[in-house]
C-alpha cells in the first residue's frame, strides 16, 4: 500500500500516506515485539522465525496486535473514502480495502489452520509412545 502511494503521489495527496502511516508508526513498538518491524521507507519487513514463534507461543498477542492495526488502518481508509477525494481515489481505496479484508481472512484461516496442525501433532506425540512406527511416520 505504501509502494501504491508513493508510485502515486502525483495524483494522491501526501497527507493521505502520512495518514496510513501514522497508525503503524503507533505500533512500531507491539509490531517489533512479534518480529515486524517498520523500514525506513515506510513498509513492513517480517522476521518469520520470531513470528512463527510468537504464533507457537501465544497467537492470541500476534492476532490482537495485527487486528488491531488492521482495524485502525481500515478506519483511516474509511475516513479518505468520505471525504471529498476523487474518484480515482476512492476507486483505488475500496480496491484496497477489499484486498485487505481479504488478505486479513486468508491469513487468519492460515493461522487458525497452522495451529490447529501444531495442536494435532502435539495431541499425537503426547498419545503415541516415543519411537513407534505411527510416531516417526508423523
Amino acid at each position: 500500500m505504501v509502494n501504491f502511494l508513493q508510485q502515486n503521489s502525483a495524483y494522491i495527496d501526501q497527507n493521505v500516506l502520512n495518514e496510513i502511516i501514522n497508525p503503524v508508526n503507533a505500533q512500531a513498538a507491539n509490531l517489533q515485539s512479534i518480529g515486524i518491524t517498520i523500514n525506513n521507507d515506510n513498509t513492513l519487513s517480517v522476521n518469520q522465525g520470531q513470528l512463527i514463534g510468537i504464533l507457537n507461543n501465544n497467537q492470541n498477542q500476534a492476532q490482537g496486535i495485527i487486528s488491531g492495526l488492521a482495524t485502525n488502518i481500515i478506519s483511516v481508509v474509511q475516513q479518505i473514502q468520505s471525504s471529498s477525494a476523487t474518484n480515482y481515489i476512492n476507486t483505488q481505496t475500496n480496491s484496497f480495502l477489499n484486498n485487505l479484508n481479504s488478505n486479513i481472512k486468508q491469513y487468519s484461516y492460515g493461522l487458525y489452520n497452522y495451529l490447529a496442525l501444531i495442536e494435532n501433532n502435539i495431541l499425537i506425540s503426547n498419545l503415541l509412545p516415543s519411537g513407534s512406527l505411527v510416531n516417526t511416520i508423523l
